[in-house]
């Protein structure tokens, strides 16, 4: 080999391979996420759909404005969104702005196959390595119940990190810190991690002292100040801290994806891999937000990458490619197990609606039920029905969309409903004056009258 990127053959065809893997990677994911989409699937779709929507009014020049969950700037700092405001600027759809999301995500493979080479295996052992990457189930688990959020690019940031920290790559490392604090303001955590590892073990004071500062400082002063002053309001997630209490503690327990990784980096830790108390803060962070998967994501990457350097490490062929035959067949079970690859079929009740939305102005505001806001999520104004809104604390400000596209069949759905019956808040705004345009079986559409009539009458 002529050195890492050597014009040799095997080098040539271990690029080509890898730049194939992350093709195919890029195009799955991307139907996934389409599939997914089409059948209205998603843990929180009111969530993905303010994301959209904030990156939809970013290409329009409103930065991260959203009206789904909250009116305004979103309570979260996600900077990355701003690129992906450039898909919609250009002209294209939420099917491209998957393409984009899962390319990105599958840069995070590079790493893994510039660390094996570095270790001078050979180029079919370390094509194995990125292919680990591509499978690695807590990814796919994510991509399943919240396919669009910005903590998946948790995993090319902080592998990237974990890179830089392993082979001593400054600008890398800056690099990665900067990607970490773009995907989320929770990033935060790992950055302060960081810090303290290169004042503590690598004794790198003037890069480590900076670092821990920025990680100390980044999440409450996005949080309690320029969210705040950006939006006029406190915006919910600073306040979590004054909620800690013991049944954080037994979530934290009983969750899967903490204890998994807290075993690993254990025994990381054990091996003198020193690297791996960079994600503790950010494990000690979680007993102040949630131990669902998405705020466990920064955590896992680095350990993962120092898992997987260890094996690269071993002199002994046999037991390395054991290890390496078995991972991939572990990973492909452990997502058969989950079901993170289960087949989806746009659901009936979406398919009935399409006509209904088209008829829909793309200007006008928009009141929708649950099921179909992801797919209005691309224009101005989306409100999700009888659902309470921030800042306006009485729950009111879908009163004043120009359409309402309902089901004629919503549940009820308690705690986060302005009436205690859904049948009161339709009531309500058949008194205001609604006009039919279209229904179907299980959907209809209004039109506000008196959002209309308000119009004309500022317009003379």
């Amino acid at each position: 080999m002529r050195g890492l990127w050597g014009e040799d053959k095997a080098e040539r065809t271990g690029r080509v391979l890898l730049c194939a893997g992350i093709l195919v990677f890029t195009l799955v994911c991307a139907c996934r996420m389409n599939n997914l989409y089409g059948a209205g699937r998603a843990r929180r779709r009111h969530d993905l759909a303010s994301i959209n929507q904030a990156i939809w009014n970013t290409s329009r020049g409103h930065m991260l404005h959203a009206t789904i969950l909250r009116v305004g700037i979103r309570d979260h700092l996600e900077p990355i969104l701003i690129l992906y405001g450039l898909n919609y600027l250009a002209g294209g759809n939420i099917r491209s702005l998957m393409v984009i999301h899962a390319f990105l995500i599958s840069l995070g493979s590079i790493p893994f196959y510039l660390m094996a080479r570095r270790r001078k295996l050979c180029v079919p052992e370390a094509l194995v390595f990125p292919l680990c990457y591509f499978l690695l189930p807590p990814m796919h688990q994510m991509m399943k119940s919240a396919w669009l959020r910005p903590e998946l690019l948790f995993f090319p940031a902080l592998t990237l990190m974990a890179y830089a920290l392993v082979f001593r790559c400054r600008r890398l490392l800056l690099c990665s810190v900067v990607l970490a604090l773009f995907c989320k303001e929770s990033g935060a955590f790992t950055v302060l991690g960081l810090g303290i590892y290169l004042m503590a073990v690598e004794r790198r004071w003037k890069l480590g002292i900076p670092l821990g500062i920025l990680g100390v400082v980044w999440a409450p002063f996005v949080s309690s100040v320029l969210l705040p002053a950006m939006s006029g309001m406190e915006v919910g997630h600073s306040t979590r801290i004054r909620t800690f209490g013991m049944d954080t503690v037994r979530e934290l327990c009983r969750s899967r994806w903490p204890a998994i990784v807290a075993v690993l980096v254990s025994c990381l830790l054990v091996l003198r891999r020193w690297a791996a108390m960079v994600p503790l803060p950010h494990m000690v962070g979680l007993l102040f937000f949630k131990t669902r998967l998405r705020y466990v994501m920064p955590i896992i990457p680095i350990p993962w990458f120092l898992a997987m350097d260890v094996v690269a490490s071993w002199q002994r062929d046999l037991p390395r490619r054991g290890v390496l035959c078995l991972l991939p067949l572990v990973m492909v079970g452990t997502n058969l197990r989950l079901q993170c690859w289960e087949r989806t079929t746009p659901h009936s009740m979406i398919a009935e609606a399409k006509p209904l939305m088209k008829l829909v102005p793309p200007e006008a505001s928009v009141c929708t039920d649950n099921r179909l806001i992801l797919h209005m999520s691309c224009r101005a104004k989306v409100y999700e029905f009888n659902r309470r809104h921030r800042p306006k604390h009485d729950g009111r400000d879908y009163v004043d969309a120009d359409y309402f596209l309902l089901n004629t069949k919503m549940p009820c759905k308690p705690p986060h409903k302005r009436h205690d019956r859904t049948g009161d808040a339709r009531e309500e705004l058949r008194e205001g004056g609604l006009k039919l345009v279209a229904e179907t079986i299980h959907w209809v559409l209004y039109e506000n009258k008196r959002a209309r009539d308000c119009v004309t009458e500022s317009n003379e």
